[in-house]
């Protein structure tokens, strides 16, 4: 995505246009789809997003390849959401305290081609260290698609609590199309991997579009790994 020299609201037919459009994205891929109503599929993306939550306030270990030291040996860590789901903690068992990190200051996930299984948080403000965070590597393609799920819907639903997001003259029409982009990377998740399935929708929305539009772009980016476009 190149920097625009403007950025001017997302006109709402255009917005339409590009929610039909992205959810036909790779339709081949999934046929069955073809014949469930966009909201059962929304519902089936909202009961992943429940199984993830749940399993996150459960805590989940992941393998944790530290960003500054990455030719280290993986060690293990628990992922927790707080009881209110407002936070992520994570805890290792080689170093004493919880690192906790508000869902608010996750600007991102990076999902990562290799290892396998595995993504990075992007921060909005990191400081006292926690910008090296590094890679989380779940143990299955499952665990990794509940979990990918319940942090994006977890940020989305926490940041719209934000009424500077809100004031955004454009934020309505791209939300609009984040919710398909959304919906359908995870649809195409289970066919092609997570990290395809980002690269395929986001290069699904012409460059103009994202030029065009500030707000669109950074809701896009929120999902990203290393070959989509910058």
């Amino acid at each position: 995505m190149t920097t625009p020299s403007l950025a001017l609201p997302l006109h709402p037919r255009r917005a339409q246009q590009l929610f039909q459009d992205v959810l036909l994205t790779d339709s081949e891929l999934t046929p069955k789809l073809s014949d469930k109503s966009l909201p059962r599929r929304l519902l089936e993306l909202q009961r992943l997003n429940l199984a993830g939550i749940q399993e996150g306030k459960r805590g989940t270990r992941f393998q944790h390849i530290p960003a500054s030291n990455p030719q280290n040996e993986a060690e293990e860590v628990t992922l927790t959401l707080t009881k209110d789901g407002s936070t992520l903690q994570v805890a290792t068992e080689t170093q004493t305290g919880i690192i906790s990190i508000s869902l608010v200051d996750i600007k991102g996930l990076l999902l990562q081609e290799t290892p396998l299984n595995s993504f990075s948080l992007l921060l909005d403000d990191p400081g006292d260290g926690d910008d090296n965070i590094g890679i989380f590597v779940a143990s299955s393609a499952d665990m990794l698609n509940r979990w990918v799920v319940a942090l994006t819907c977890g940020v989305g639903a926490f940041q719209r609590l934000d009424t500077a997001q809100q004031s955004s003259p454009d934020a309505m029409q791209a939300d609009l199309v984040w919710q398909a982009v959304r919906l359908r990377i995870f649809e195409l998740a289970g066919v092609l991997g997570i990290p395809a399935a980002i690269d395929h929708v986001t290069l699904a929305i012409p460059d103009q579009d994202y030029q065009q539009s500030e707000t669109l772009r950074r809701r896009v980016q929120f999902l990203q790994c290393n070959a989509a476009r910058t």
